[in-house]
């Protein structure tokens, strides 16, 4: 499920194929809103697939595009582990 908080947007529970298409079209439709730039918490994800990156890459897609910005913050392990095993540490910034 994700939740919208002021300028966050906070993943929580499982993020997987199952949740992905849901989690992507509320984070697009967040992306679009005039004058924000897109910052998301991964820090509430309990269970995780490659999905994550999937959609990851594509709101990088869509940010860039749009010429805004996007964060992801609070990646834990599990997170940064599935991003080291698909090779996209270097593409996908993580903040503190």
């Amino acid at each position: 499920m994700l939740q919208q908080n002021v300028s966050v947007y906070i993943v929580k529970g499982p993020f997987n194929v199952e949740t992905a298409n849901t989690i992507s079209k509320g984070g697009l439709e967040y992306l679009v809103q005039p004058g924000k730039d897109f910052t998301v918490d991964l820090s509430q994800i309990t269970k995780l697939d490659s999905a994550l990156i999937a959609v990851m890459l594509d709101w990088i897609r869509n940010a860039k595009k749009m010429n805004k910005q996007i964060k992801f913050t609070g990646a834990n392990n599990s997170v940064r582990s599935l991003m080291a095993v698909y090779g996209v540490l270097g593409l996908i910034r993580l903040h503190e």
